[in-house]
């Protein structure tokens, strides 16, 4: 099985104020797998929530960033693969979307939402300025799931992780 990760950085809700970046991660599910394409997210979108995201090409490369509107996403409801810092789960989202974003291959990434600019550093990290605040947003692999770091200033943020339910290669420090 081919895995592609996407990291999202969302705006946060009422909870929070509208400046404010959350993080998540966008699944695509294989055709075989019914298609579908979720997100994962620390914090429940707001309607006006634009949603940056990491994606991988049919060639293996990763680019940054795809755009999605949250009127493009509709709420599920609580996200049991995904847990937050706090040891809550996510809030799980199905995507909407047509064009080529149905094209893109399955597997995960990292988003964006809300930022004011978005800049994909390498595979396993993204980048995003909010009111000119530097942002990074790092993944790695730990023995059965995807972490997800959400940094500022060398302090973390947010830590997020996604739960694969199988045995995978570390590669986090």
């Amino acid at each position: 099985m081919k895995v592609i990760f996407i990291i999202f950085i969302f705006g946060f809700s009422s909870v929070c104020a509208a400046a404010d970046i959350g993080v998540g991660f966008f699944e695509i599910l294989s055709i075989e797998q019914g298609g579908q394409i979720y997100l994962h997210s620390s914090v429940r979108l707001d309607k006006n929530d634009a949603v940056n995201f990491q994606y991988q090409t049919d060639a293996g490369v990763t680019a940054c960033c795809g755009r999605v509107e949250s009127n493009a996403f509709t709420y599920v409801g609580q996200s049991q693969k995904v847990s937050t810092q706090a040891g809550t789960y996510g809030f799980l989202y199905q995507a909407n979307l047509k064009g080529p974003a149905l094209e893109m291959p399955e597997g995960f990434g990292i988003a964006v939402i809300n930022a004011d600019t978005v800049k994909g550093v390498s595979p396993d990290r993204i980048t995003a300025v909010k009111e000119g605040e530097v942002i990074a947003f790092e993944k790695c692999y730990g023995m059965e799931g995807i972490n997800l770091y959400e940094k500022s200033r060398g302090r973390l943020l947010e830590h997020l992780y996604f739960y694969l339910n199988i045995d995978i290669e570390p590669t986090c420090p």
